[in-house]
């Protein structure tokens, strides 16, 4: 049923001083001595006596505290899984192998449909279709009206579905609601214990058989 349901589907500031030390304040200026001039021969004045000057105090340079780190983000939720959410329907079937149709492709019976859970046991390929290597295990749960199902191609992610369904003569309908909205018609034969779903279309005939645990 790989095929039926196929149609669904910054920068970092860095906080540092900046403040550079200064060398002493301000540095003494040294006195300079007057030099006295004689007027002919007179002594030369006293030598002025330079104010010694004592240096200034060092500037000291403010240190600058570092930021304050910054907390972590706190991780997003995760996302729930879209096709897991349509059931939680568990496929515990084997999986079951393409196989060529014998004969002639059987015609839809129509029939009650019985409540219940059913695994796919027989996957038959009618000509013109020919068989491939493909495996999967597929289950449908019937409830009234509803229907689920979960479908496992081998070596792939597994589908899921639910949705309502009807049935008219041999004619089988199935509006998905989940995992979106979609009609399906397939022609179908139910017994107490079993459904078979067939699939016919251009270059297309298949019988999937459903048996009821």
């Amino acid at each position: 049923m790989k095929t039926m349901f196929a149609l669904l589907f910054v920068s970092v500031a860095c906080v540092s001083g900046c403040g550079s030390d200064d060398d002493g304040g301000g540095s003494g200026g040294a006195g300079t001595g007057g030099a006295g001039t004689g007027a002919t021969s007179g002594s030369g004045g006293a030598a002025g006596a330079g104010a010694t000057s004592s240096g200034g105090t060092a500037g000291a340079g403010a240190t600058g505290s570092g930021g304050t780190a910054g907390s972590s983000g706190s991780s997003g939720a995760s996302g729930s899984g879209g096709a897991t959410a349509c059931n939680s329907l568990t496929n515990g079937g084997a999986f079951i192998p393409e196989t060529a149709g014998v004969g002639t492709f059987p015609t839809p019976a129509g029939g009650s449909t019985a409540d219940g859970i059913y695994e796919l046991t027989k996957f038959e390929i009618f000509p013109p279709g020919s068989v491939d290597p493909h495996k999967r295990k597929q289950t449908i749960k019937l409830a009234g009206n509803q229907v689920e199902f979960v479908n496992h191609q081998e070596g792939e992610a597994e589908e899921r579905g639910a949705g309502t369904f009807a049935t008219s003569g041999t004619e089988l309908t199935v509006n998905f609601t989940c995992p979106g909205a979609q009609s399906l018609k397939l022609g179908y034969s139910a017994t107490a214990s079993t459904l078979v779903l067939f699939e016919i279309g251009s270059g297309k005939n298949e019988a999937h058989t459903f048996t009821k645990k």
